[in-house]
């Protein structure tokens, strides 16, 4: 009984630890290998306590922890409204959106983001395509042409390689 006890105990403190300071490393971590996410993107950085909070126990849901598929399709849509801003009142600005100086990252948002931001069971998450490394200017050309669930998607050849440049800062 007293095993039992302190068990739940060192569970109770290991948990309030986690809600308090955020993420566990073990959070980090799987942001970072499933997601490319680091604590110092703006999409960590700016989260909210609850956010972070919710993040955390998506990503250690007990319910699926036979399931890593459903834990990441959780986290992808949770990871998705927090990026979009979702959940900010309008009078507040997201810090997330792009900035005149992001062209790539403006077209991504434009034209791809509902898709390609944390990805689905039919499109790759721009993280995904970064560590494949294939996502060329030409390569997105044809993708875009032929055969993309999006097409046509028509874009210059400059806009081509700006997406193609941010899509390879997703790594």
């Amino acid at each position: 009984m007293r095993t039992i006890s302190l068990s739940l105990a060192a569970l109770l403190l290991v948990a309030t630890t986690a809600f308090a300071a955020g993420f566990t490393d073990s959070d980090v971590a799987y942001l970072r290998d499933h997601w490319g996410l680091k604590r110092t993107d703006p999409a960590v950085a700016n989260m909210a306590p609850d956010q972070m909070a919710k993040l955390h126990a998506l990503i250690n849901d007990p319910t699926y922890r036979d399931r890593p598929q459903a834990v990441e399709n959780h986290v992808g849509d949770y990871l998705f409204q927090i990026e979009i801003c979702f959940d900010r009142p309008s009078a507040v600005p997201c810090p997330n959106a792009p900035r005149p100086n992001e062209p790539g990252k403006q077209i991504a948002w434009r034209s791809c983001i509902s898709c390609h931001l944390v990805g689905s069971a039919e499109a790759p998450s721009f993280f995904k395509m970064a560590q494949s490394g294939h996502w060329t200017s030409e390569r997105l050309a044809t993708a875009l042409r032929t055969g993309h669930q999006m097409s046509p998607i028509t874009l210059s050849d400059t806009e081509l390689q700006e997406l193609a440049s941010y899509i390879a800062s997703q790594k």
